[in-house]
């Protein structure tokens, strides 16, 4: 236990991971590190000093009633253990085994729905295929590079580019390894294209907004079926009002440029696993400025009434969590800025999309109606 008698050993140790962690971003493709395996453990009932002391250095994938699933790089679960001595492993190796899970679904392909979940280059495809199919609706963007040169390209569907409308964004696999948001996204943009003009709500959504879907965000995470962009959580790498100076991913510098340059008017971003929809602020207990909070809580409750999902501000609903997309966004845009933890897993079954689709299908059709 040297860091517990030694305190500025531990600052020491936990700077220089820190500045590991940035230098990465700044490597060329060919040098960029070798991923660190993640683990994860289950806190069961953790007192709030405990949890909040764990949220500084690690990442609170999710909650389960009064349990918290942790990731921890298998090298930092020393410190883990002594933040959380109570801390039970779960996972050795978490993208390990979310292999061994997309080898067990492609084995009983024949048990379950066909077609199974797409890699990077399949959903390249099925953006320019989109393309293909809907030509003066459907428009590829391509707003960046990855840090390992992967393309970060987002859809575009916007019936008449004259005309000023709201411009919102949907992002799916902010996080690698949330596969199944990626499915639903794309499932989303499906229906939305064929019942345009078949049927008066989608084709209206469509005429009276810009709309904009990244199926992809974390783009070399999810090529390598890994959460992390090289080591560091995305989604906790955005600057927000406490720490404006924090140095994103390469992939969430891309996003940031683009959002800012677009100047969308609200977002999704989709995550899993949680059964939430939520809104700002995720860094901090205290609440947003009361107009917002009104819109934001009435949209937040219209897209939760068919599927029950609980609602309410990130740090309320599941617990503070410093660097997200959700806060950033409406700290500097003003965006009405949301994130949806869909479902009870970050890789279903295949047999289970069309209920995962399902329960995001009306809460977005909301979420678009209600700018």
């Amino acid at each position: 236990m040297i860091f517990s008698n030694h305190p500025g050993v531990f600052m020491k140790f936990f700077l220089g991971t820190l500045a590991l962690l940035g230098a990465a971003q700044t490597l060329s493709a060919a040098e960029l590190p070798a991923r660190e395996p993640l683990s994860s453990y289950e806190l069961k009932s953790p007192s709030e000093d405990t949890l909040q002391k764990v949220s500084r250095y690690f990442e609170i994938e999710g909650r389960e009633g009064s349990a918290y699933r942790v990731l921890v790089p298998q090298a930092q679960s020393g410190l883990l253990h002594l933040l959380a001595p109570r801390a039970e492993l779960k996972e050795l190796d978490t993208a390990a085994t979310l292999r061994r899970r997309l080898a067990t679904f492609q084995e009983n392909a024949s048990l379950v729905a066909p077609g199974g979940y797409h890699d990077f280059t399949a959903v390249q495809g099925w953006l320019n295929g989109k393309a293909e199919k809907y030509p003066g609706l459907v428009t590829i963007v391509e707003y960046g590079l990855s840090a390992g040169k992967r393309p970060l390209r987002a859809l575009r569907i916007n019936s008449d580019d004259r005309r000023a409308k709201p411009a919102l964004l949907i992002t799916a696999a902010t996080h690698g390894d949330e596969l199944i948001t990626t499915e639903v996204l794309m499932s989303l943009v499906d229906t939305l294209l064929e019942k345009n003009g078949q049927d008066p709500r989608f084709t209206r959504m469509i005429q009276d907004h810009d709309l904009y879907f990244i199926p992809v965000v974390n783009a070399d995470g999810f090529a390598e079926r890994d959460r992390y962009d090289y080591g560091q959580d995305p989604n906790r790498s955005y600057p927000y009002p406490n720490d404006p100076a924090r140095a994103p991913t390469t992939s969430i510098k891309a996003i940031i440029s683009f959002f800012e340059e677009k100047k969308f008017a609200g977002s999704i971003d989709f995550h899993a696993y949680g059964e939430m929809v939520m809104f700002p602020w995720a860094y901090t207990y205290d609440p947003i400025a009361a107009d917002a909070e009104a819109k934001l809580d009435g949209i937040t409750s219209s897209m939760a009434e068919k599927n029950r999902y609980d609602h309410g501000p990130i740090s309320k609903v599941i617990y503070v969590a410093p660097g997200s997309s959700c806060d950033y966004y409406f700290w500097k845009t003003g965006s009405l800025s949301v994130a949806i933890e869909m479902g009870r897993s970050k890789v279903p079954s295949p047999y289970q999309f069309p209920a995962y689709v399902e329960s995001q299908a009306e809460s977005t059709w909301r979420f678009i109606e209600s700018f």
